[in-house]
């Protein structure tokens, strides 16, 4: 009883060598045992170790390619910008690129050609992994004054003539000569415009460009009666303090209300959110000296107060080049 015992013991003992390797060994009595030996190899600890060194000339090799993954990727919104300024007929445009940050500049053919500059630019794609995705995220215009925008500012230097009918009624030569003044004004009338524009009243131009095209499709939003800026409007507000950064002088913010309620309150209510539009720049790195403030309350309208659309656009904050 006592061997078969045995022999059931160093049967089972032999099926677990089998498994992990066995090294058999004669005993007294004629039992054979069994002497288990467990084999220990090396872990990941190993095989980390491995893979520091190839890790490190990753990361050198990393750190020497970022310049030129840097250039690729202006190389690429250049690239994208240029193509979509074609494709919708504005090659008068010269394209600057600092990383996806774009400057657009030139002269616009015509009103209103330089805001569909900056809406083409901002709509280009680019190629990525992920697919196709918005080039740039930061589109600003450095425009010339359109040629269209001349002819207005000519047309007020025309009341200059008036002094001509006093000659007239002196003797009956003058009237002549009063006559020649309208054939020979509109030859001296392009000359009015380089005399009166500086380049400072250009760059006043330029800057106030760039907010309206700014705010043209977008604005800034308010909490209902109050001047709190909503949360949304923090990326329009980056945009704006790019380009009032952009500009050389001082820049004037100026709120405006509907005519809806109090006057006086409508006037306090356009200064606070003047006021908080000011603060929110110099949150973002503007000079507070920089830039000044002004409410107009419901004194300046721009539509009918009598329709919610009209109230609507009255309630608005501009931005002008202040001297």
């Amino acid at each position: 009883m006592d061997n078969v015992g045995a022999r059931g013991e160093v049967a089972g003992a032999g099926a677990i060598g089998g498994a992990a390797g066995a090294t058999a060994v004669a005993a007294p009595s004629g039992v054979t045992l069994t002497r288990l030996v467990r084999r220990v190899e090396d872990g990941p600890g190993v095989l980390w170790a491995a893979l520091l060194p190839a890790a490190g000339l990753a990361a050198l090799a990393w750190f020497g390619m970022a310049p030129f993954a840097s250039h690729d990727i202006e190389a690429s919104v250049a690239a994208g910008v240029r193509a979509q300024l074609l494709q919708q007929g504005h090659g008068w445009v010269q394209v600057g690129v600092t990383g996806q940050e774009v400057l657009l500049s030139g002269t616009p053919p015509s009103p209103g050609a330089g805001g569909a500059a900056l809406a083409a630019a901002r709509a280009a794609t680019c190629p990525t992994w992920a697919g196709p995705q918005v080039c740039a995220v930061l589109v600003l215009g450095d425009f010339g004054s359109p040629s269209g925008v001349a002819a207005p500012a000519l047309a007020q230097v025309a009341p200059a003539a008036p002094a001509a009918p006093a000659v007239s009624t002196a003797s009956p030569a003058p009237p002549a000569a009063a006559a020649s003044t309208p054939a020979t004004a509109p030859a001296s009338l392009p000359a009015a415009p380089a005399a009166a524009s500086t380049p400072a009243e250009r760059t006043a131009q330029a800057c106030e460009a760039s907010f309206i095209d700014l705010l043209e499709n977008t604005r800034l939003e308010f909490a209902s009666g109050g001047s709190a800026i909503d949360a949304r409007s923090a990326p329009l507000l980056d945009r704006l303090a790019a380009a009032a950064g952009a500009c050389p002088g001082r820049v004037l913010i100026e709120g405006h209300t509907d005519n809806v309620g109090d006057a006086g309150a409508n006037q306090r209510l356009s200064e606070a959110r003047a006021t908080a539009v000011r603060d929110a720049l110099v949150a973002r790195g503007l000079p507070a000296e920089r830039l000044v403030t002004v409410g107009h309350g419901d004194t300046r309208p721009l539509a009918d107060n009598t329709t919610d659309t009209g109230r609507a656009a009255n309630r608005r904050i501009e931005f002008k080049a202040a001297p």
